[in-house]
């Protein structure tokens, strides 16, 4: 018989503020270890955030026992972890994270993805800083949303142009060298019809 009860915002103590709680300590754990290095080599840490339903408790088996938690949300926020990679960024948070927290954290929107295991796609977004945001940093967001938009309204040379007026202030950004490279492959190899702009991972 499943086992049913009242929905809890957290575990293993209720939290009205788990999604923001959750980002303030993804950014305290980047800052942290931010100049470390092990055997020489820069410490870099990834960390992929979602909020959702999801089973906590201690489950497993005789053979393995353990507190943990699974579900759908769960394992998107593993892809998310893994897809930092790709993108040269060190948190990722889900949509229906970014809904919590936009108001108190400064987020840029990254992509629209499917990840491994996921029909649905979701947009995901990078956290860079608790608000207020200094004018630098808001402009950079606000040109590379504005860039984007180019790219999803199939108006691939103003998103190139925008996205290398980016890099050449900002050198060194993956995500806007990515949205270049993808720009020059669409203006030579123009997307079919019905092209959504999903981009679909296939690794983990």
């Amino acid at each position: 018989m499943p086992l049913q009860g009242p929905p809890c915002r957290g575990a293993p103590l209720e939290d009205p503020q788990q999604a923001n709680n959750a980002v303030k300590a993804a950014l305290g754990m980047i800052e942290s270890t931010r100049d470390k290095k092990v055997y020489g080599h820069p410490l870099r840490t990834r960390i992929g955030i979602s909020s959702g339903s999801c089973l906590a408790g201690n489950l497993g088996s005789d053979l393995r026992f353990d507190y943990t938690v699974i579900g759908d949300e769960v394992n998107l926020a593993s892809r998310l972890e893994g897809a930092n990679k790709q993108y040269g960024t060190e948190i990722l948070i889900s949509e229906s994270t970014w809904k919590q927290v936009d108001s108190d954290f400064a987020t840029r929107e990254l992509d629209l993805i499917q990840v491994k295991g996921r029909q649905r796609p979701t947009r995901i977004f990078e956290l860079l800083a608790e608000r207020p945001l200094d004018e630098s940093l808001a402009s950079r967001i606000e040109r590379f949303e504005s860039a984007l938009a180019c790219y999803r309204g199939q108006d691939f040379a103003t998103a190139r142009e925008r996205f290398e007026a980016l890099d050449t202030e900002h050198p060194g950004d993956m995500p806007v060298e990515m949205y270049i490279d993808r720009c020059t492959h669409f203006l030579q190899a123009p997307p079919g019809e019905g092209w959504d702009g999903v981009f679909v991972m296939t690794t983990k």
